[in-house]
């Protein structure tokens, strides 16, 4: 008997310790069944600055690197850690990222749940279900970058457990883990830093009155949460960009914001029907008296709680003050920069939410357990199960929506047409990807809901350029540089039309400012030399060249440049050397062979510009110009070794036969050729048709060097250029 009722005793204990795990385990099942979604999606918006495009995580020193403020976007070292970790694992598939966020949102359900049991929260498992399932938790859980919130989260709750457990024994190092749990939360995403008050409120719950002790105990946690919430604030507005007027508020706006934006959070946690990634921007107007409704209803609820603790018991309002206390970083107070798009965002409510869930589930079970009919006993199970049930429908569809960027963006603007951002981001999808015309349309809306948007009039000037339109270009490109100067891009792409439209004195001073924003820039370096060559500035032109070829020592067009200016100083060596070693590197340089050879030519070096015609006509046998050349060469040279009219003659013809007979130069080149092979009368009939099509050109040089060839080809003798010519 003895036996038998040990063996039952185990029994129960194991069953009571199998059902705990049990209930956890059926949190992940159901966390991972709703996000399966979110598996098959891919990078969104940040997530390639993050991880696939971010330098650190290719190689092991940026590891340290990782930790050191200024190296990373925001200075969340741990979320980087936990993304180079993941890096060396999977590279930059992004299966690998979804599903660590899932694990680790699941595991914040389970611990939510763990911690309403310790703190009697009615329906703690419901609760923590709702957690896990809540649809408004997609952005936190789906988008890559958010990492910050899920892994921040799990290192609060872990923090929260630890001092719950060292509030009850004492012991010091649940003490130190404690705050060193938090201190990880902490680098995670500095959002957590209301612990402290959160483990007061707890306190308050549980005791009705704090001791200083209490207050002693938590100074370390608000001395780190502070320094580090305060380091977020500074680096946000100085290295993530959250200042200028769009965030210029008075302290009344900010109130007006806080208010309306508690209301929204709460509205969208009871009914999560239009979720959206970028909500509608609006603006608080302090004149307006009902806005102000908005802060003084939360106050309203505050105080009548309040009131009602005695009789409600301090819960709700605990409830309520942790979702209020928890939202205050993302309530207006301090500049972020999603500000720029919205005042809300999903993921800023994804730990406060807490509060608001037990509020709502808690009352609903508290109020439900003093209910004794039969009726409200058998429907309490089957209305929690549909609960769920649409809540994980809700959210397996609203991952599909973070799928890939196009995904996202269409749907935010199906909800939010005014979303500027997503019109843009939408723009670059579509224009990368060759649909310009519809891109085009999202640029000019862009620039429409937010005219000084410089992105989205820098990319309507590309836009303008690929229709041909300059005009319009050059103009879109004037308003990015009217609301945003430095852009080293718009100053350079802007002295590139001008400069297609001659108009140089324009384009320079634009080079110069892209170079004093920027240097090394090889490529405003290269056209800078460009326009001053223009304008006959060939040692700045030069200058510039050098400069070019200290970046880019393998440019063709640079060096061939560099011996163009060197050979209108009269440095003719120097131009040569230059020429000859932009040949080497670009064989295709026609135009710059074409002058290397005529060089060689007017200096007597007669078999060196033959060889670089031959060259240039290996390269490209069917230039006209370059076998008109080497014909006109082979034809006139006074060297009598290096002519040969038979080859000329092949030369010229092929060179005439690719303009219809109709120009003039061609057809003197093919005259002289006849002459060189002796066949005088078809040379005088070709001379005379070339410069009857010079004179109805008003060529008058052609005219002037075609009739003393003319007269050599009337006395029967071929034409010789003297040397120099």
């Amino acid at each position: 008997m003895r036996l038998a009722r040990s063996a039952k005793d185990k029994r129960t204990s194991v069953s009571s310790r199998l059902r705990p795990a049990g209930s956890g385990l059926l949190i992940i099942l159901l966390t991972l069944l709703v996000y399966l979604p979110a598996l098959r999606a891919g990078f969104i918006w940040d997530d390639p600055e993050y991880v696939s495009e971010n330098q650190l995580l290719h190689s092991p020193g940026g590891l340290a690197r990782i930790w050191v403020p200024g190296n990373t976007f925001q200075y969340y070292p741990l979320v980087f850690t936990s993304f180079w970790i993941e890096y060396h694992l999977w590279g930059s598939h992004p299966l690998g990222y979804h599903l660590t966020n899932i694990l680790l949102h699941a595991c914040s359900a389970v611990l939510v749940w763990r911690l309403l049991r310790r703190l009697n929260v009615p329906a703690a498992w419901f609760c923590a279900a709702v957690f896990a399932l809540h649809p408004v938790h997609v952005e936190s859980v789906a988008w890559v970058t958010e990492r910050k919130n899920v892994l921040a989260g799990l290192f609060y709750l872990l923090s929260l457990k630890c001092y719950l457990d060292f509030d009850r024994d004492r012991t010091t190092p649940r003490y130190f883990a404690a705050l060193a749990l938090f201190v990880l939360a902490l680098l995670s995403k500095t959002v957590v830093c209301s612990l402290p008050l959160v483990l007061l409120l707890i306190g308050w719950y549980r005791g009705g009155a704090w001791k200083w002790r209490d207050l002693i105990n938590l100074l370390p946690f608000f001395v780190v949460g502070g320094a580090l919430g305060l380091l977020t604030v500074w680096l946000e507005r100085y290295q993530v960009g959250a200042h200028g007027i769009d965030w210029e508020l008075t302290f009344a706006q900010r109130i007006l914001i806080a208010g309306r934006a508690l209301w929204f959070y709460a509205a969208s946690l009871l009914w999560p029907a239009q979720l959206c990634f970028i909500y509608p921007r609006w603006e608080p107007n302090p004149g307006h008296l009902l806005e102000w409704l908005a802060p003084l209803g939360v106050v309203a609820v505050l105080v009548t709680l309040w009131v009602l603790r005695a009789r409600w018991g301090r819960g709700p309002l605990v409830a309520l003050l942790f979702f209020v206390v928890t939202l205050v970083p993302a309530l207006g107070f301090f500049d972020v920069f999603p500000f720029l798009f919205s005042f809300v965002a999903d993921h800023f409510q994804y730990l406060a939410s807490l509060g608001f869930i037990v509020l709502v589930v808690g009352g609903v079970a508290h109020a439900l357990a003093g209910r004794t009919g039969a009726l409200w006993r058998q429907a309490r199970v089957p209305v929690a199960v549909i609960a769920l049930l649409v809540l994980g429908a809700l959210t397996a569809k609203r991952c599909q929506v973070y799928r890939d960027e196009e995904t996202l963006y269409g749907d935010t603007l199906a909800k939010n047409p005014a979303a500027w951002m997503a019109h843009f981001n939408l723009g670059l999808i579509l224009h990368e990807r060759g649909d310009t015309d519809l891109a085009f349309e999202h640029f000019r809306r862009t620039v429409q809901l937010r005219p000084p948007y410089h992105k989205a009039h820098t990319m309507l000037a590309r836009c303008y350029k690929e229709r041909d339109d300059l005009d319009r270009a050059i103009q879109h490109y004037r308003a990015a540089l009217q609301a945003e100067p430095r852009l080293v891009e718009a100053n350079l792409n802007l002295g590139l039309l001008y400069a297609l439209r001659r108009q140089y004195q324009q384009a320079i001073p634009l080079y110069r400012r892209a170079l004093a924003l920027r240097s090394p820039l090889p490529e405003a370096n290269l056209a800078l030399g460009n326009a001053l060559l223009a304008v006959r500035d060939l040692d700045g032109a030069v200058e510039q060249y050098r400069r070019t070829l200290e970046a880019w020592p393998n440019d063709a067009p640079a060096r061939a440049a560099l011996g163009l200016a060197l050979l209108w100083l009269g440095r003719v060596d120097d131009a040569v050397r230059e020429l000859e070693a932009a040949l080497a590197l670009q064989p295709d340089l026609l135009e710059k062979r074409l002058l290397l050879a005529e060089v060689f030519r007017r200096r007597g070096q007669y078999a060196r510009a033959l060889g670089v015609l031959r060259q240039g006509l290996a390269h490209s046998p069917d230039h006209p110009r370059i076998a008109g050349a080497l014909a006109w060469l082979l034809s006139t040279c006074p060297d009598d070794s290096l002519r040969d009219g038979v080859a000329a003659l092949a030369l010229a013809e092929r060179s005439v036969g690719s303009t219809d007979r109709r120009d003039p130069a061609a057809l003197k080149i093919l005259a002289a050729a006849y002459a060189e092979a002796g066949r005088f009368e078809q040379a005088l009939q070709t001379a005379r048709q070339a410069r009857v099509l010079a004179t109805a050109a008003n060529n008058e040089r052609l005219v002037q060097e075609l009739d003393p060839q003319i007269a050599a080809y009337q006395a029967g003798q071929p034409y010789r250029t003297a040397p120099g010519q």
